[in-house]
């Protein structure tokens, strides 16, 4: 399947604080998009709650500062 480009989705607004659904990476994959998911407003504990091995992600972008700081 060709790839039509790059999906970049935010998992949570930085301005706002409203969270994005995961059906757009859904929508995104099965119509051949890389996906790329920022989730660098996530602390620790949601990096662990949120379960990235269920997301069929081709990227991922989070803070390394706010898993080691306590």
């Amino acid at each position: 399947m060709k790839k039509n480009g790059l999906f970049i989705i935010p998992l949570q607004s930085k301005v706002t604080g409203s969270r994005y659904s995961s059906t757009w990476m859904s929508l995104a994959k099965e119509n051949g998009w890389h996906v790329l998911l920022d989730a660098t407003a996530l602390g620790a504990k949601e990096m662990e709650i949120l379960g990235l091995s269920l997301f069929d992600l081709d990227f991922l972008i989070c803070s390394f500062f706010k898993v080691f700081v306590l």
